[in-house]
């Protein structure tokens, strides 16, 4: 298979020890480029040194160990958490060099010990020898400890320069401020090169205090490297939404007839095309197929008339708490606890990266138990989402339970929640982020391409598909606009770029 950004990749991986950035969208591989980055880095340090590999989750970590290591490297490498490498490898060794004997080494992490002040925080650790965290999400008190012990103790300086040749960092995306302030430390004052590797689309961890577009924080003395080939998609597809959406990325190397992707010009209505898609066989149906349809009542109608004429499709709706609100994903955990029961408190915390005591996890899998589509009314969600929040320190606006609340009493939401993945589908493209589909059908009225919303629409929508597209206009509105935007690219026909014809 060709790369499109292999050029991109090969530059990353021959680049000098240096300071790095790596931008790199869903499917593109990105902690394989790091990881490949990493290994020749290790291969080409010929002294004491090592590297650091740092990510946000136990999950990522234990991933990303499995990889490295099957590589056999002579070298011992620290692969941890964000909160791991700052806390075993700063605080605990130098926090008495740094701060005095009054404070132990030998203390205990407890984030539900809360504070509003750095002085409580301080008073708590040293009194108690206990490292809380702040009532404020966006306020890190552990990498602000680890920052100032680093400031203020030069055996943790020289020891970090010491042992690391250069520090990778993962999902970048999700730091917050303070871990921000305390890498770039580490780069700008002990001059220890970062490999930084994220995407800003994905970040999940906002409602946890990260930074939103961390990456503009990224300074000059970074070299950004910016990766776009989707592994996940065929390179004909990519490249028909890279045409519309980033035109530098276009890589116009296709000639003749492309079979991934089809535009189906009709005068029939959209479910009638489907239909007669579907009856031709002019795609597999015995793959996966996602119709995405972007208004929930068309696409309910479109499943109802498909199961009228033999067609089983699934409707997985776009909920009431997918709709742009700070606690999304949290909510969505919270409903796949609630609704699906192979889904765990175990797969909860793991999702969100929390972790709680034995008495907190019983409690929390006692509050889920009463929240139930029965008995949903919003002071009863209320009430108990407050229980919840103490547990998980996580904070609900009113707007939030009640889309909750609105979510968890209405059962035709639950298969969204669920685990149950019905080979045929109809979703809106709201609810297929993150999402990857063998062959998906869209509807080209949904995509009027006027402006920059209906391109990343249009751009989600045709890269979830890894086989094919199937574009059904019935307006001819679309194919004209696709026309005009290929002329200004010098493709002179729309059959250069993809495959044309009616039903």
């Amino acid at each position: 298979m060709e790369i499109s950004d292999q050029v991109t990749r090969d530059q990353i991986l021959n680049e000098e020890i240096n300071n790095i950035v790596v931008s790199a969208s869903a499917g593109c591989g990105k902690t394989t480029i790091l990881v490949d980055k990493l290994l020749r880095t290790c291969n080409s340090i010929k002294n004491h040194q090592t590297l650091a590999a740092i990510t946000f989750t136990i999950k990522a970590t234990d991933e990303l160990k499995e990889r490295i290591n099957s590589a056999s490297l002579d070298k011992n490498l620290t692969i941890c958490t964000n909160d791991s490498f700052v806390e075993n490898q700063i605080i605990r060794p130098f926090i008495i060099d740094a701060m005095g004997e009054e404070f132990s080494q030998d203390f205990v992490v407890d984030f539900y010990k809360k504070f509003n002040l750095k002085s409580e925080g301080l008073s708590l650790l040293k009194s108690n020898n206990i490292l809380g965290s702040y009532y404020a999400n966006n306020k890190n008190f552990k990498f602000k400890l680890g920052l100032y012990i680093l400031r203020n103790s030069v055996a943790a300086q020289q020891f970090l320069i010491s042992k690391y040749k250069m520090i990778f960092l993962d999902e970048y995306q999700d730091s917050d401020q303070d871990m921000h302030n305390l890498f770039m430390y580490i780069k700008d004052v002990l001059n220890i090169p970062l490999f930084i590797v994220g995407d800003s689309k994905q970040a999940i961890y906002i409602w946890r205090g990260a930074k939103e577009n961390i990456f503009g924080e990224l300074d000059d003395s970074f070299t950004k490297y910016e990766l776009y080939h989707n592994f996940r998609s065929h390179l004909n597809i990519t490249n028909f939404a890279n045409l519309l959406h980033k035109e530098n990325y276009l890589d116009n190397k296709a000639s003749g007839i492309i079979n991934e992707i089809a535009l189906y010009n009709t005068d029939k209505g959209f479910n009638n095309a489907v239909l007669e898609i579907l009856q031709k066989k002019a795609i597999d149906i015995n793959k996966g197929i996602t119709i995405i349809v972007n208004v929930n009542s068309a696409a309910m109608e479109c499943r109802d008339f498909l199961k009228k004429n033999g067609f089983d499709f699934e409707f997985i709706p776009r909920t009431p708490i997918d709709d742009g609100i700070i606690n999304s994903y949290v909510l969505r955990c919270l409903m796949k606890f609630i609704i699906n029961n192979r889904y765990s408190a175990y797969d909860f915390l793991l999702d969100l990266n929390l972790e709680l005591n034995n008495t907190d996890i019983k409690n929390l899998e006692k509050q889920v138990k009463l929240l139930t589509p029965y008995n949903a009314e919003i002071k009863h969600v209320e009430t108990i989402l407050k229980e919840i929040s103490d547990i998980i320190n996580v904070k609900f606006s009113k707007n939030e339970i009640r889309k909750f609340s609105e979510t968890l009493q209405n059962d035709s939401y639950n298969i969204s929640f669920s685990n149950e993945d019905s080979k045929h589908k109809i979703m809106t493209v709201f609810a297929t982020k993150g999402l990857e589909f063998d062959q998906i059908i869209v509807r080209a009225s949904d995509y009027p391409l006027d402006g920059i919303g209906s391109l990343n629409n249009h751009y989600v929508a045709l890269t979830r598909a890894k086989e094919k597209v199937v574009i059904i206009d019935n307006t001819n509105i679309y194919k004209t606009s696709i026309c005009e935007r290929l002329k200004k690219k010098n493709v002179q026909t729309i059959e250069q770029v993809l495959k044309s014809y009616d039903l």
